[in-house]
């Protein structure tokens, strides 16, 4: 649970920090949203969000791994993996009450 939490502060804390390096680079408020889109939406492409990361080109898998969207994608894969695995568990007492 140790590497859940410490994966989700450090993804966050980067992809807030290239927020924050992108609207110190544009001038005006009103560019810094589509700089960020042409940023953000091919991030999440090669993050292995639309296809499995070993299914990619090799240049594209060690950049894939230098992003931080792809452990962002690791943390949302685990904590679906963990309610799945005790969904069961919490809803037979709530199953067992109605």
């Amino acid at each position: 649970m140790f590497s859940f939490a410490l994966a989700v502060i450090v993804s966050t804390l980067s992809i807030l920090s290239m927020g924050f390096v992108i609207a110190s680079l544009v001038r005006t408020a009103r560019f810094a949203q589509p700089v960020a889109a042409l940023v953000f939406y091919p991030m999440l492409a090669i993050a292995g969000l639309f296809a499995p990361i070993e299914a990619m080109p090799s240049g594209l898998q060690v950049l894939a791994r230098v992003l931080p969207m792809t452990y962002a994608g690791w943390c949302d894969d685990q904590a679906r993996a963990w309610w799945q695995a005790r969904l069961p568990e919490l809803s037979g007492p709530l199953a067992a009450g109605t």
